[in-house]
């Protein structure tokens, strides 16, 4: 006997999970180690007695941390309490030895969590290990209301020379990014030195190319005409408005 669709199967083998796991969860252990039976685990969690979901969720987390925060869209009750133990062990996964799990496959995984402004506090320190990772976090602080369009943007300025941070960042606002945000961006592109001289960083030139990078594709969809008109001031030496020029180079590459 054969199934015309895999889908069928794996309802089936979920079933029988979600079974065998209410006999004897040590079984769940087994099977995380396969990949193809991710999805079995997905369904399995939907079919189990809600009051089981957190327990189910909490078992897969201590093998696989990503697979556990990918799978919370599947359970039904007590999701806010498991939601901020994943968030408690990425912080402490990645805080004790840097980031433990591959960045950009936790980040997309956290991505897809049902937050609220009640993660609000762990979403804020992971924010602050930056990093891709902390980028994503500060994009879901902003979007469960921990943050403004315009301090988001400002977590880019002490953290300038952090790419990967201020890329996650850019790839999100890049959509929302208009002709009345230029002031703003023109502010920070002027702080930009001004911080990296109270931090103490010698090569100035060298710690803002995260931020001149995110900028520029952020402004890139704008005209060449409008950039110029905004970011240069030509009563200004080019020594002292070098992120404004670079920001203005990388609009026009990505253009």
């Amino acid at each position: 006997m054969a199934f015309f669709h895999q889908s069928v199967t794996e309802f089936l083998a979920a079933e029988e999970l979600a079974r065998r796991y209410l006999i004897n969860p040590a079984i769940l252990k087994e099977k995380l180690g396969w990949r193809k039976w991710d999805q079995v685990l997905f369904l399995a969690l939907s079919l189990l007695p809600p009051d089981r979901c957190p327990d189910f969720l909490s078992d897969v987390m201590r093998t696989d941390l990503v697979l556990a925060i990918s799978a919370v869209r599947y359970g039904t009750v007590g999701l806010d309490a498991i939601i901020g133990k994943m968030l408690e062990e990425v912080l402490k996964r990645s805080g004790n030895s840097g980031i433990t799990v591959a960045s950009s496959r936790l980040g997309s995984s956290l991505s897809s969590l049902p937050l609220s402004a009640k993660q609000t506090d762990a979403l804020r320190k992971i924010a602050a290990l930056g990093d891709g990772l902390g980028g994503v976090a500060a994009v879901l602080l902003a979007r469960v209301g921990g943050l403004t369009s315009e301090e988001l943007l400002q977590t880019m300025v002490p953290r300038a020379g952090d790419y990967n941070y201020c890329q996650a960042l850019a790839r999100v606002l890049e959509p929302t990014v208009s002709k009345d945000d230029l002031p703003t961006l023109v502010r920070l592109s002027d702080q930009v030195p001004i911080k990296a001289k109270e931090a103490g960083e010698g090569k100035e030139d060298e710690e803002h190319v995260g931020f001149t990078s995110a900028i520029g594709f952020m402004v890139s969809g704008l005209s060449p005409k409008v950039l110029r008109a905004a970011f240069l001031n030509p009563s200004l030496p080019f020594d002292r408005q070098v992120v404004r020029l670079e920001v203005i180079c990388e609009a026009l590459q990505s253009q």
